[in-house]
């Protein structure tokens, strides 16, 4: 994800069920740069594994796919209008 020209977003997820959004401009350890973090809440009592995260063309929204399960959508930054996550079938 760019701003200004440099790349300085990246999401990022793994074994458990949580996406995190990261500043690669901020200083220090891995936990200081997450900026926001994603999780469907259908998923917050189970462990999932995440299998792919893609960006919308207008960078609002990624979705995430998740191992024997749904894919989910979120907006990047849920303070904005509709936020919270929604299933895609």
């Amino acid at each position: 994800w760019q701003t200004g020209g440099e790349s300085a977003y990246v999401f990022a997820g793994g074994t458990t069920s949580i996406v995190g959004l990261y500043d690669l401009r901020m200083a220090g350890d891995t936990s200081s740069q997450v900026v926001q973090t994603y999780r469907p809440r259908a998923l917050r009592s189970k462990q999932a594994a995440v299998s792919g995260i893609d960006l919308s063309k207008d960078k609002r929204e990624i979705l995430v796919s998740y191992e024997a399960d749904h894919i989910y959508r979120f907006p990047c930054f849920p303070e904005a209008p509709a936020a919270g996550p929604s299933l895609v079938t």
